[in-house]
């Protein structure tokens, strides 16, 4: 879908298993329709209550903070959707138009090997899609490696040459395990949301402390370290500082 205006936005499909679900989905859309976005934002708050894995939800609710212009928490339950599904095109393409209107020529890029990593690759990499190609990597290399050695012990005096096959499944099984343990590093990190304007990191944890950079509304951080309701948070661009818990939407 096309993100041109955001008047253009209509709330995606949601699957759910209860009647209750259904229809108090089908009443947050009756809401967002009539032009109720806070009605519809209350509904959708409630459901992600007990339904927080639920991409579609998170999509949608980012939908009605969009339209309230909440533009960070817009962008927060969109990263969220994105991070519960990576194959979720409708929250990548809200991102990319809600991130054009944002101050987002000041947004730094992360130019480090992890950032990119993440922006390019991982992110769009779900955790069950690397669980099963590993899984049928470590199957090929097993069945491959063991047959051979099996040859090898009935006939140890013949000439036997590696097979082809194990040498692609021993690449395809060292490709996909360095994957493996990129995306599960990649997940640890506790990455979240800047949803507040005007917010600054600083030197501690205190507002009376000095402001070293701003935060741009929508932007993602890391966060490094906790302290009484404050958290200390890598910027794009390496720089940290400190910023309220408040301040931030965790993903």
């Amino acid at each position: 879908m096309l993100f041109i205006l955001a008047t253009l936005f209509t709330l995606s499909a949601y699957s759910s298993t209860t009647e209750e679900t259904e229809k108090s989905f089908s009443q947050a859309l009756s809401h967002y329709q009539a032009g109720e976005f806070d009605q519809a934002r209350e509904i959708l708050e409630r459901l992600t209550l007990s339904q927080d894995s639920d991409a579609n939800l998170h999509y949608n609710l980012g939908l009605t903070h969009y339209k309230l212009g909440h533009i960070g928490l817009a962008v927060g339950h969109w990263r969220k959707a994105l991070a519960l599904n990576p194959s979720h095109l409708d929250a990548r393409k809200s991102i990319a138009f809600a991130m054009k209107n944002l101050k987002s020529s000041q947004i730094p890029s992360d130019s480090s090997w992890r950032g990119q990593a993440h922006e390019y690759f991982l992110s769009s990499v779900g955790v069950d899609s690397v669980l099963i190609a590993l899984w049928i990597s470590i199957l090929g290399f097993g069945w491959v490696w063991i047959g051979y050695l099996k040859v090898r012990k009935q006939n140890p005096e013949a000439a036997t040459p590696i097979p082809s096959l194990g040498l692609v499944f021993t690449g395809l099984f060292l490709l996909v395990g360095t994957i493996s343990v990129a995306k599960y590093w990649d997940s640890s990190l506790d990455r979240r949301v800047v949803v507040s304007s005007g917010a600054q990191g600083r030197v501690g944890p205190s507002a009376d402390s000095a402001a070293l950079f701003d935060l741009v509304e929508g932007s993602s951080v890391i966060v490094r370290e906790s302290k009484e309701g404050w958290v200390k948070v890598e910027y794009p661009n390496q720089k940290i500082g400190w910023i309220e818990t408040n301040q931030l939407m965790k993903l």
